[in-house]
């Protein structure tokens, strides 16, 4: 087996904006094989020298490396452009979710009366799983975890109520049958703002 190359003239790349530099010569390597693995001796003994002769060679050509085309990067742009737009669209989605949940807090706490008692705690927190219909109308309510204050557990839920329907989410998207939501209160202090508290009792003079 021998081994060589040798240089040949290629034909110069096309123009275009995908065209790479090259020289206009390259250097190609091929493989000689032998079929006969033997090699005949021929004794020229006039002349004092010996002469090899070989069998008939054949040439297996070594192909070149192929370099990644063009088009292959223009792929993996179009892929990386469809993942962050599909990040986008979930970061929107997630946005408008959490605008729709504020909305429908806020309804609430403005029909929130809280009453003027002080619970064991010192202050009042709750969890509430609502379930409504597609028109924003609450059709049932659950306290999952709550202050073990009645008066203030009843004042609450009567204003989840009181705050049906809810208002229609930004999106059809993000709306859901059944919203979680936290709310908590401090007590009331005397000669602070009444505004969200019940009306003193009669004959108080808080």
């Amino acid at each position: 087996m021998w081994g060589g190359h040798h240089v040949r003239a290629r034909a110069p790349d096309q123009p275009g904006a995908a065209a790479s530099r090259q020289a206009d010569k390259s250097t190609d390597s091929m493989l000689v094989v032998f079929q006969d693995d033997s090699l005949a001796i021929h004794d020229a003994s006039s002349m004092g020298r010996a002469e090899l002769i070989f069998p008939q060679p054949f040439i297996l050509p070594i192909a070149r490396p192929q370099l990644p085309s063009p088009e292959a990067s223009l792929f993996d742009e179009d892929d990386e452009a469809s993942t962050s737009e599909a990040d986008g669209d979930q970061a929107g989605r997630s946005m408008m979710f959490g605008r729709y949940m504020g909305q429908i807090s806020a309804r609430v706490e403005r029909a929130w009366l809280r009453p003027r008692s002080v619970p064991p705690q010192g202050s009042f927190a709750c969890r509430v799983q609502i379930t409504q219909d597609k028109r924003g109308n609450v059709e049932e309510v659950t306290l999952e975890r709550c202050t073990e204050d009645p008066r203030w557990q009843m004042s609450l839920v009567k204003a989840i109520q009181g705050a049906s329907p809810f208002p229609a989410p930004p999106d059809p998207a993000v709306f859901s049958n059944l919203i979680t939501l936290e709310f908590d209160s401090d007590v009331y202090v005397a000669g602070s703002n009444t505004q969200g508290f019940e009306a003193p009792a009669a004959g108080s003079s808080r």
